[in-house]
């Protein structure tokens, strides 16, 4: 496998344990007891023992209902060390907890306390602390695609189980480069940039792996995403971020039940089956569902860089320029086709000189010469 740069910096500030998320919202899921007039709470999040705790509150909601989840806000939210002290929680944005920076004792075992601003209470497991291995995010190309692997080696009394949640971010250009643009009623030379792009994506895909089975707590070369040649990721560059957790046997059985379920419905987002249900109880009703899982445990995080043009093949340069997306592009004349500078269905694109000497100018559609449509040209902080 040919392995390329990685970084080694642990991630201190981090919400693992994710049940819906999406360019960075949580989507509350809707198991088939919830499609009535029910809401229960979802607590997105684990306890960081070495670092920054975030808890994410919101309430599921109707298969049929398409607004964004309710957030549980003005909740108290605790961590509880067994027989030991509290550590509050205070929220930022709506239904959002965080900690201070905590490093927590690693023979102790730790709990979440949550009482709601209507004074129900709700209490996860006490579990214990568990510390994630290091690893490396390598990559090799293959016929298919491009394959995206891990590696992680483990202590023999340490974890055996692991999830892997992963975020991409990649740099796009638009189809067609628009080097004019109508302002204060003239065509003038353009000044911002609407060809170089990039987009973000959280993958919402439940990854998990154990080495339970094997003789040795490694996995080596253990998939996690295949890209096709021809993606529009790998257009320009492409960069992942993948994060690390170990997790206990109860909360990998959680993830496992639950990756089953999405296999055989569908997404993470359709409904699940009302016997799924996590490490958190209620207590003014210890029948009431409640979802989510929390675990104890640090998360380590890699981020990789792979370039195109330097890193794969010159048979995929190219390949993936005229996408499905961009199937329909082409340019016309403005003057002969009788089209004002400013038609917002349509931006200029060059000027040029015609046979008999008058200057006109290019247009095309806004989506093929506009990448802010489908990302944003502001460079991520992290790009280099």
């Amino acid at each position: 496998m040919t392995q390329k740069h990685y970084s080694a910096t642990p991630l201190s500030t981090l919400s693992i344990v994710m049940l819906m998320v999406f360019y960075g919202c949580v989507e509350s899921f809707a198991p088939d007891v919830v499609d009535t007039v029910h809401s229960y709470l979802v607590v997105d999040g684990l306890i960081n023992n070495n670092g920054i705790t975030v808890i994410n509150l919101s309430r599921s909601q109707k298969i049929s209902d398409n607004n964004k989840p309710q957030a549980e806000a003005k909740a108290s939210v605790v961590i509880q060390e067994e027989q030991g002290p509290h550590y509050p929680l205070t929220e930022g944005r709506m239904g959002t907890y965080t900690s201070s920076y905590l490093t927590l004792n690693p023979q102790k075992k730790y709990r979440l306390y949550i009482k709601t601003a209507f004074n129900k209470e709700y209490v996860s497991d006490y579990v214990p602390v568990r510390y994630t291995p290091d690893f490396e995010v390598v990559w090799k190309v293959e016929n298919e695609g491009l394959q995206i692997a891990i590696n992680s080696q483990g202590r023999e009394n340490n974890t055996r189980y692991y999830r892997w949640q992963h975020e991409e971010t990649w740099e796009f250009n638009s189809f067609i480069y628009s080097a004019w643009e109508y302002r204060n009623g003239q065509i003038l030379p353009r000044t911002n940039n609407i060809f170089q792009c990039w987009r973000t994506e959280r993958n919402p895909v439940i990854k998990i792996a154990s080495t339970d089975n094997l003789s040795e707590n490694v996995l080596s070369e253990h998939p996690l995403v295949l890209l096709p040649k021809n993606s529009e990721k790998l257009q320009v560059k492409y960069s992942i971020l993948v994060k690390q957790q170990s997790l206990t046997k109860e909360a990998y059985q959680y993830w496992e039940t639950l990756s089953k379920n999405t296999e055989n419905i569908g997404t993470l987002f359709d409904p699940f089956p009302s016997q799924l249900t996590g490490n958190i109880t209620c207590l003014n009703d210890p029948k009431e569902p409640v979802f989510g899982f929390v675990s104890v445990t640090n998360e380590i995080e890699k981020r990789i860089f792979i370039s195109t043009y330097a890193d794969l093949p010159t048979s995929w340069h190219g390949i993936n320029r005229k996408s499905i997306t961009y199937a329909s592009c082409e340019t016309g004349l403005m003057g002969k086709d009788g089209l004002t500078p400013a038609n917002p269905a349509y931006l200029i694109v060059d000027r040029v000189m015609l046979e008999d000497g008058s200057m006109d100018y290019t247009y095309s559609s806004v989506g093929c010469v506009d990448c802010r449509l489908r990302g944003t040209n502001v460079m991520p902080d992290f790009w280099h």
